[in-house]
């Protein structure tokens, strides 16, 4: 594959020097043009000019189509003598029927260039595509046609490889399963292959039209960490992951790796990215990582997260010398229901459990579930009035019986507290100080919430606390 890929640039250096050289010779010509009314009035320095120059030249009667006289270069050229090309028409060297001649005219003074392209015959029999520079000269009182002819095979052949080059070049660009891109150092895409449409979800026309900051839209883009800015920069390879939001809201996911565009002369002109959907992986890796900190059969953050949350919490306290505290739960009832009911029922219950904690708390409060029927309130920045408050909403959450599946069933809320820093300084000592503080009002008779007051277990009197 890649002896081949050599192979590929080789040709297309080739054949863009062989373009190169022409446009050079054309160039000449349209001086030699522009120069003939300087030369003819000197005969000794045009008949110079018309003999040693290297471009074919013929002179033509414009009256009878006769070829008057023809340089050397032009003899060569059509492999006739000079005898013998001078007994010529040049309806004899040109194969276009006065139909097509006069059509190429047309189509010339049209895109208003100086020369027409025609067919000519050599003597050998082989047809070459010519282009032609011609007008009129006058030589001893006599006008004449002169012509310049210039052969376009090379031309052609320099174009048709490399034409060949890039459609092999776009193949092997295109079967690549992974988007693929050339940006230049103005931050133009200047080719795609098939799959970098599919993957961004755009068509040619608005790549082409737009630069690479405008496709993809990240984080990264005006800032020294663009992709391009390193590349330039010194930078031999750069990876990075692309976000882009669709109108629904919804994301996908690319993972880029670019490196340097070079030249022929192996300066760098931009660079090659490639891009790879890793929508899938991320949405499975969002999910295994949801999953590692949250509840399966309600949601909620598991143990775990709300570990991660409450030691957030006490070290927010430390800095803002505010309180937060860690409410105990377990559900009063809960075991008979399941036994009777069974346990997928029993399951129900608890997501319907779930759903009346989260609404009896504030937006910046943590529910959890701890396992089984036991659940835990992380409520930060708060005064012992807003866990009444909450602990109050709570209990009237399940003041009624709870209605799933056509069936009625009662549950009740036991409720423990601890509070930072006043009862504990660490995590653990909160949540076990909150556990114990619950079976306390398990045995204060069910349905209620008690707090821990120095390391022992009173009866909460709402009036008259702050």
């Amino acid at each position: 594959m890649e002896i081949h890929i050599i192979g590929i640039v080789i040709t297309t250096i080739f054949a863009l020097f062989l373009i190169l050289e022409y446009k050079k010779s054309r160039h000449y010509f349209k001086q030699f043009v522009e120069k003939q009314d300087e030369v003819i009035d000197n005969e000794g320095q045009y008949a110079s000019l018309f003999e040693n120059n290297h471009a074919v030249m013929l002179l033509i009667n414009p009256e009878t189509g006769r070829v008057v006289d023809a340089n050397p270069a032009a003899c060569s050229f059509y492999g006739y003598s000079r005898e013998n090309i001078k007994e010529k028409r040049i309806s004899d060297i040109n194969l276009l029927s006065k139909e097509e001649i006069f059509q190429e005219m047309e189509t010339a003074k049209a895109a208003r260039r100086q020369y027409f392209i025609f067919k000519h015959q050599l003597f050998d029999g082989r047809v070459k595509d010519v282009e032609v520079y011609s007008g009129v000269i006058k030589i001893k009182g006599k006008k004449l046609l002169y012509s310049i002819v210039h052969d376009l095979t090379d031309k052609k052949r320099a174009e048709e490889k490399l034409r060949s080059a890039h459609s092999e070049l776009q193949q092997i660009f295109d079967i690549s399963a992974d988007g693929m891109c050339v940006i230049d150092k103005d931050f133009n895409i200047t080719r795609a292959n098939k799959s970098f449409y599919m993957v961004t979800q755009r068509k040619s026309k608005e790549v082409y039209k737009q630069k690479c900051y405008e496709v993809f839209k990240n984080s990264y883009c005006y800032t020294p960490k663009c992709p391009l800015l390193q590349i330039v920069g010194g930078s031999k390879r750069v990876e990075h992951e692309i976000a882009r939001c669709h109108v629904n809201e919804e994301k996908t996911y690319f993972h880029a790796v670019t490196v340097p565009f070079k030249d022929s002369k192996g300066e760098i002109i931009g660079m090659l990215k490639k891009i790879r959907d890793i929508t899938d992986s991320k949405q499975a890796e969002a999910k295994i990582n949801y999953m590692a900190y949250h509840d399966a059969l309600t949601s909620l953050p598991n143990r775990i997260q709300f570990n991660i949350e409450l030691s957030n919490a006490v070290k927010r306290c430390e800095k803002t010398k505010k309180q937060a505290a860690v409410v105990f739960i377990d559900l009063d009832g809960f075991k008979k229901v399941n036994d009777t009911y069974g346990h997928n029922f029993g399951d129900l219950v608890l997501q319907e459990a779930a759903k009346r904690f989260k609404h009896s708390v504030r937006k910046t409060d943590i529910v959890a579930r701890f396992g089984g029927d036991e659940f835990l309130i992380l409520i930060q920045d708060s005064s012992k009035s807003e866990v009444i408050n909450m602990c109050e909403r709570i209990l009237n959450q399940f003041s009624g019986p709870l209605r799933i599946e056509e069936k009625e069933v009662r549950v009740t809320p036991s409720m423990g507290v601890s509070r930072y820093p006043k009862d504990c300084l660490t995590e653990e000592d909160l949540i076990r100080l909150a556990d114990d503080a619950m079976y306390e009002a398990k045995q204060a008779g069910k349905n209620n919430y008690q707090f821990v007051v120095d390391s022992k277990f009173l009866y909460l009197e709402v009036k008259g606390e702050k």
